[in-house]
């Protein structure tokens, strides 16, 4: 069984780059580089295209604001067709890109892989199933780096729409393992992201991001985006437990719910946490009574494990017999595909 997912074309993958990213200095810390290398370059030495003179009034303006200015900035705009610069504020000098990294790791994907390129993700074993409908063995979920194993709908505009619910695409693989007649397994649901080699999270990361959605690990086999989503909601009365539900939902994490619920009106404070390894999750705080579910998306630190564990209730779920256990195959494992 394999899920195939065809890209769309970008209409254009640049009319504009713009970069600017920010180191906060201590005040009165800016350097005379800083001031030197503010000045734009024009389009030419005798014209300047219409609106550039506007443009680098406004970033000035904004740039020159109280705690603004604390910090180093830097900037190119550029022509895509001709390659003119339009305007440029230190280009010359190296950033921590942070959320900008996306721009070129895209145009690199697209450059290199083509925007037609197929994932695939397959479902696999060493034999078929027997006349009993027996898989005598594992049956393994091979990931290959589908960025998209999630009810997503596309392409999207300022949120993400999505379509079912959050394992919608796994459990259209666990629909086709049925389909082809399986009644039994009698070893383990394996996770495998085996295809990526390297480290689970690049270095310069905070401790902190690990938690969210912007912090899950690189992993080759990522269900609905790496997080699962936890959703508070308040009691009926103040000094009632606040609720919560789990989608998608799975064993490998332990809620421990100190949400309380605060009179109406109240203010509303939660926090999160989650030690480095464990999958003991601590929510607290208070929510008031009639307030809206509040809803988080945590990072699941153990993809495949989490992948394997989920692929193996939406089996038994549907008369699949597992002997065997949910868990996880990385590179370097022995058995690796």
């Amino acid at each position: 069984m394999t899920r195939k997912i065809k890209r769309l074309n970008p209409r254009k993958l640049f009319t504009l780059i713009f970069i600017a990213a920010a180191i906060v200095l201590p005040a009165g810390a800016q350097t005379s580089a800083h001031r030197a290398k503010t000045s734009p370059v024009p389009a030419s030495a005798s014209r300047e295209r219409a609106g550039v003179a506007a443009f680098r009034a406004k970033v000035e303006k904004i740039l020159g604001a109280a705690d603004v200015n604390r910090g180093y900035w830097g900037m190119l705009v550029e022509d895509a067709d001709s390659g003119e610069v339009l305007y440029s504020l230190n280009a010359d000098r190296y950033f921590l890109p942070a959320s900008n990294a996306k721009l070129f790791t895209a145009a690199l994907t697209l450059a290199t892989l083509g925007s037609d390129y197929c994932f695939h993700t397959t479902i696999e074993s060493r034999s078929a199933a027997d006349a009993d409908g027996v898989i005598h063995g594992d049956l393994v979920l091979v990931g290959r780096g589908d960025p998209n194993l999630s009810n997503r709908v596309f392409p999207f505009a300022k949120k993400a729409e999505r379509d079912g619910p959050p394992e919608k695409i796994l459990a259209e693989l666990a629909d086709a393992v049925v389909a082809r007649g399986v009644k039994k397994i009698s070893g383990d649901v394996i996770g495998d992201d085996s295809y990526f080699a390297g480290g689970a999270y690049p270095s310069g990361w905070a401790i902190d991001d690990m938690l969210w959605s912007y912090g899950v690990p690189v992993s080759a086999l990522e269900i609905n985006d790496g997080v699962f989503f936890l959703e508070l909601h308040a009691g009926e009365t103040a000094g009632t437990p606040a609720t919560y539900a789990v989608a998608p939902s799975t064993n490998i994490y332990q809620i421990r719910n100190e949400v309380v619920t605060g009179a109406k009106g109240s203010a509303q404070k939660l926090s999160v946490s989650r030690e480095p390894g464990s999958t003991l999750i601590i929510v607290s705080g208070s929510m008031p009574v009639g307030a809206q579910p509040h809803s988080m998306a945590i990072a699941i630190d153990r993809p495949a494990e989490f992948a394997a564990e989920l692929l193996k209730n939406l089996l038994e779920a549907r008369g699949v017999v597992v002997e065997g256990n949910a868990r996880a195959r990385h590179t370097g494992d022995e058995g690796a595909w």
